[in-house]
């Protein structure tokens, strides 16, 4: 049973705990973010968010690909609708580097020492 049926807009995050978990907490800030700019002199409550529908893949090459609703609908209680554009943006793939040279997704014990396979080769999260 695929865990994601029910979530269609979800489909591209399958095997990818990591990016799904990105686009999430990005999604957060950003409503977070919606929610505490602007004129201080309007009504700043907001009822809803409404994400625009993403179209489902329309092919092999994108189902590979992150892709995002278009944009978010934000409703305050004072019956004003603004829709905010949205887009992907990558901040950390697969072969980039920390700042001490570790590869991304790389896996450490406790005492920060990396994790490795039995040739020693590294350990990493998928």
């Amino acid at each position: 049973m695929d865990r994601f049926k029910g979530f269609q807009c979800f489909s591209v995050f399958k095997g990818s705990k990591v990016k799904m978990l990105l686009v999430l907490l990005t999604l957060i800030a950003l409503a977070v973010g919606l929610i505490s700019c602007g004129d201080s002199s309007k009504s700043m409550n907001v009822v809803s968010l409404k994400f625009e529908e993403l179209s489902l893949p329309a092919n092999p090459e994108e189902e590979k690909m992150m892709r995002v609703s278009p944009a978010v609908l934000v409703t305050y209680d004072d019956g004003r609708v603004e829709r905010h554009p949205l887009s992907y943006v990558t901040l950390y793939k697969s072969g980039d580097k920390d700042a001490q040279g570790n590869a991304a997704g790389q896996l450490f014990d406790k005492d920060g020492r990396p994790i490795t396979f039995a040739d020693g080769s590294p350990r990493f999260s998928v």
